[in-house]
């Protein structure tokens, strides 16, 4: 189970706009990795963003996971699912405001509401 060769994508938020700024996958892929801006997050605030893409659909999941030594910092969790867009909030679990540019994966699990 799971994506082939060329089911991926890798992106980056927009360059000094914040960790809030939308993230376009495009073109649309099922998975993908996304780095984050390095904007500072204070301590336990969280901060949503909008990740668009195609393949997402409302009856979808995504599944997040932290891919580099930072992860343990934060927490990760996927808001409204609609058609083309999921929201993705990453919390500061850290005591400190951090600023780094996190990684994390994507996967788009496909689902069926009927």
């Amino acid at each position: 189970v799971g994506y082939g060769a060329g089911a991926g994508w890798n992106g980056t938020q927009g360059s000094s706009s914040g960790k809030g700024t939308t993230v376009a996958v495009n073109p649309a892929r099922p998975s993908g990795q996304i780095t984050m801006d390095g904007a500072a997050l204070a301590a336990g605030a969280e901060i949503g963003f909008v990740l668009t893409n195609s393949f997402i659909a409302p009856s979808h999941g995504l599944l997040l996971t932290g891919t580099n030594s930072l992860a343990p910092n934060y927490g990760f969790r996927v808001g409204n699912v609609s058609s083309g867009a999921a929201s993705i909030y990453v919390k500061n679990l850290a005591s400190v405001s951090l600023s780094d540019a996190l990684q994390f994966n994507f996967q788009i699990i496909t689902g069926s509401t009927t």
